[in-house]
């Protein structure tokens, strides 16, 4: 059960960013998002990815890598679109 519970958290949590990136790409348009939260984001993904680690869920990684990759393309195009 808990392993679903977290697989699930995860796949919404990559879910939930993906319209986001897709259309700051499209776009190229970041003026309406904040860069302070999409650092504090990407901070954050990066300690969930080292907390999976450490419990060893290898599922919360594997999400958290994918969310944390995707913050950074937000930030990339934040900081080359001002």
């Amino acid at each position: 059960m808990i392993d679903v519970l977290g697989f699930l958290a995860g796949l919404l949590m990559f879910i939930g960013i993906i319209p986001q990136v897709y259309q700051v790409v499209k776009t190229h348009n970041t003026h309406a998002l904040n860069l302070s939260t999409q650092v504090i984001y990407l901070l954050a993904g990066f300690m969930w990815i080292w907390f999976a680690i450490l419990v060893g869920s290898w599922t919360a990684a594997a999400f958290n890598i994918l969310t944390t990759i995707l913050s950074f393309v937000i930030i990339y195009y934040k900081l080359k679109f001002k």
